[in-house]
């Protein structure tokens, strides 16, 4: 995933890893959802601290892998769609408690085609 900066204020992004960080949907070549598997229910329900963050400056990207296979079970080959999205902080406008508002910002969908192991 390229995570781009697009907006004229500075992004905080916190950092844990791309399975973790992304929420991501993934459909079949009918539109069906595809679910997590075992092991993908298990990252996204660990309970992981927060302490890790970077900063993307106005313009900047940052590249961040997703297994996908570590989330869902691809075992047989086809087309799917996926989209992803995360959770990042930007400067607050307004004058809240808070100097930093959470937003998520979602991906383009992307074609994937998976070849089937024989």
């Amino acid at each position: 995933m390229i995570c781009k900066n697009d907006s004229p204020k500075d992004l905080i992004l916190p950092i844990v890893d791309g399975e973790y960080d992304y929420d991501v949907a993934l459909r079949d070549s009918y539109g069906e959802v595809i679910p997590l598997s075992n092991e993908g229910r298990q990252i996204k329900n660990k309970s992981v601290p927060r302490r890790r963050y970077t900063i993307l400056k106005p313009g900047e990207e940052m590249i961040e892998e997703i297994n996908l296979d570590h989330l869902f079970t691809l075992s047989g080959g086809g087309e799917y769609q996926v989209i992803a999205g995360r959770l990042f902080f930007q400067e607050n406008d307004r004058s809240t408690d808070s100097d930093y508002a959470p937003v998520k910002a979602i991906s383009n969908q992307m074609t994937i085609r998976v070849h089937e192991i024989r």
